[in-house]
């Protein structure tokens, strides 16, 4: 019955102490990370509403091509909304970026920007974006493998660790895992004692 007793404290420590391990886990996207999301979807109904009039670039309809499902069937006025959402929260997307990395390279800032009242009027009349698809590609790039930054930034200004909510996750799984270690190593300890 000791056993039994001795197994279930360790199993509950390791359960309460390891709780916020889980954390670690499941971290918040970075924040470019985070930016690509609104980016994408941004992409894909400029392509959908033939807002550019420069030839479209591979990624730019490969990312068209992957999301496109997702507005089938969708009339001229629905995906003119779906896109100033979209805007908004790239704009959002971009005010967090700035906050935690820095200054993003000038694509990052074209394309997450607000596209204005004014392009969004144009678009719902059929016309075509100022900005073409290359600004966009380029933003999915600097996104997607440099953080936002532009080719040639030195990646050494930006903090390696957040100082914010949770960064001390990392430590609180370690402690997790030795608690845990030490209680198996007491259950352990306290059974072949008895043999």
């Amino acid at each position: 019955m000791r056993r039994v007793l001795l197994l279930g404290a360790a199993l509950l420590a390791v359960g309460l102490v390891g709780a916020p391990a889980g954390r670690v886990a499941a971290a918040a996207p970075s924040p470019a990370q985070a930016a690509l999301v609104p980016l994408q979807t941004e992409m894909m109904l400029l392509v959908e509403l033939d807002a550019f009039d420069a030839p479209v670039p591979a990624k730019v309809q490969g990312v068209h091509d992957e999301r496109a499902s997702s507005v089938a069937g969708m009339d001229r006025p629905a995906l003119l909304a779906r896109l100033a959402d979209a805007d908004r929260k790239g704009a959002l997307a971009l005010d967090r970026l700035i906050a935690e990395v820095g200054s993003p390279s000038p694509q990052v800032r074209l394309a997450l920007g607000a596209l204005g009242a004014q392009q969004l009027t144009a678009l719902g009349r059929g016309e075509h974006l100022t900005i073409g698809p290359g600004a966009y590609e380029k933003a999915w790039l600097d996104l997607d493998e440099r953080d936002g930054r532009a080719l040639g930034t030195d990646a050494g200004t930006v903090p390696a660790v957040s100082s914010g909510p949770g960064a001390s996750t990392p430590l609180v799984a370690l402690l997790s895992l030795v608690a845990g270690g030490a209680a198996l190593a007491i259950f352990l300890r306290t059974t072949r004692r008895r043999r």
